[in-house]
């Protein structure tokens, strides 16, 4: 991942820093309307409940829920910082979302974030992904309507 530069005190990743860093277009005016962010963690708190019927961890399964319900109540907007213009399917937000959702369950597990000396955070965001990414930003958007 190179030099990139992460924020600690936010809860995005590498993919959505890197958004930031490649597509510097539309400005503050131009970011994800909060009502598709709120999409997103109603989306995510269904795909974490269905995952747990389907032999994910409870454990994992409630806090995933946890974080998703405060995507959805609002209480994590600040750290959706992407512009409403992307390339592809929304891919940007929707990793934007899983890396919010992760880092948020990671610190309420009090898990240790490791570090390493280019300052990357790792994170098993991979265990986290519980939506197809083509799918996401229509049913967000079309949850807003």
């Amino acid at each position: 991942m190179g030099g990139d530069e992460f924020l600690f005190n936010r809860l995005w990743g590498a993919q959505t820093q890197r958004s930031l860093q490649n597509s510097e277009i539309g400005g503050e005016r131009e970011r994800m309307h909060e009502p598709i962010i709120r999409s997103f963690g109603i989306l995510k708190k269904c795909a974490a409940k269905v995952n747990m019927e389907y032999g994910l961890d409870p454990s994992i399964g409630k806090v995933l829920m946890e974080a998703a319900q405060e995507v959805a109540e609002g209480k994590l907007n600040d750290h959706f910082p992407l512009v409403v213009w992307q390339t592809g399917r929304g891919t940007q937000s929707n990793m934007n979302a899983n890396e919010v959702t992760s880092v948020f369950f990671i610190t309420q597990q009090h898990i240790i974030l490791i570090i390493n000396h280019g300052g990357e955070r790792l994170l098993q965001i991979e265990r986290l992904k519980f939506s197809a990414t083509n799918v996401v930003i229509s049913l967000c958007i079309q949850m807003t309507m």
